[in-house]
């Protein structure tokens, strides 16, 4: 159903697959294509606007759809606005060095044999049900980066939080797929192919799992990003104030599913913590200009979300134990 639009909005990538080397065309996104007019605090596009002339866009076709280029072979993926996967052939060794010893060799003879994760749930997706398609492709995403010795916790994270958002956009804008598609099934069919496929590493702060629910996702998002916080070396101070916030934001939404204490302290921990992170770089007298002005900006937001908060706590006191969500 997506190829009708692609050529509108897409230009096509030919890029070998560093599994199994079938050569694969994928779309990416035409530079500028997209924008969002408003977001929810932790990114969620609410209202976008695609600059495709002559072409009606349907509310069901999104900038997750082409997310990632999933060989048709073996289903690796990767992520195509990334230059390092488009590009890999010119340095194929450092790319490889990657992943585990022998695991995308694996990837390629799981696919002659039609065996193992990938393979099962890549050949389940339909063209004709979006919503479900473009979650397989975000685990399949997510299996391809836990391939590597050492996954990179931002892109982790990063995937579980539109994993998170798909779910939260399920009657919203898949509500023609999304009653009819078999995901949810599928999901808890495969998950012990999942948890056989994903390796364990001792250096993840949780074991990636195949979330069927937004809460869940945004779990294993907040644990990802706050390893991603955990392991900074090199980022600039407004950096990790967007970090910190973000992460904040996710504990927010969290709580504001769950109606758990403990989600709540953590959300408040988040924004007190954001703050102090402002206060110290308004403080700073060696930062000056439109940093500072950014961590003023930071710090109202904050603290305004952060009351929202305790409001939402308020609520959730009121709240009978029996009206309260099952998690």
């Amino acid at each position: 159903m997506l190829s009708q639009y692609t050529s509108a909005l897409c230009r096509e990538y030919t890029i070998p697959c560093p599994a199994c080397s079938s050569d694969n065309s994928f779309p990416r996104l035409k530079r500028d294509i997209f924008r969002a007019r408003t977001s929810e605090p932790d990114g969620h596009p609410l209202e976008a606007r695609w600059r495709a002339e002559k072409v009606e866009i349907p509310i069901w076709v999104t900038p997750l759809s082409f997310f990632w280029a999933i060989c048709p072979n073996c289903f690796y993926a990767g992520q195509v606005d990334e230059t390092e996967f488009r590009t890999w052939e010119k340095n194929a060794i450092k790319f490889k060095n990657q992943f585990q010893e022998g695991i995308l060799e694996n990837l390629a003879e799981q696919a002659n044999a039609g065996q193992g994760f990938a393979q099962t749930i890549g050949k389940s997706m339909d063209p004709n049900d979006v919503y479900g398609t473009t979650l397989i492709h975000f685990f399949l995403g997510i299996h391809s980066e836990c391939l590597k010795k050492s996954p990179v916790a931002g892109a982790l994270a990063r995937s579980y939080l539109r994993i998170a958002w798909m779910y939260r956009d399920q009657e919203r804008l898949f509500q023609d797929f999304s009653g009819s598609s078999g995901i949810e099934g599928l999901l808890k069919e495969t998950d012990d192919a999942w948890n056989s496929a994903i390796l364990s590493n001792s250096d993840l702060p949780t074991q990636p799992q195949l979330t069927t629910d937004e809460l869940a996702a945004l779990r294993q998002a907040l644990a990802f990003f706050e390893w991603n916080f955990s392991t900074l070396q090199s980022a600039g101070f407004e950096d990790e104030m967007r970090l910190m916030s973000l992460i904040a934001e996710i504990g927010y939404r969290i709580y504001e599913l769950s109606g758990i204490e403990e989600d709540f302290t953590k959300a408040q921990s988040g924004f007190s913590g954001t703050m102090q992170k402002c206060l110290t770089v308004i403080n700073d007298k060696t930062i000056v200009g439109g940093a500072v002005n950014r961590a003023k900006d930071t710090l109202e937001k904050a603290g305004d979300r952060g009351r929202e908060l305790r409001t939402l706590q308020t609520k959730w006191e009121k709240t009978p134990p029996g009206d309260r969500p099952t998690v």
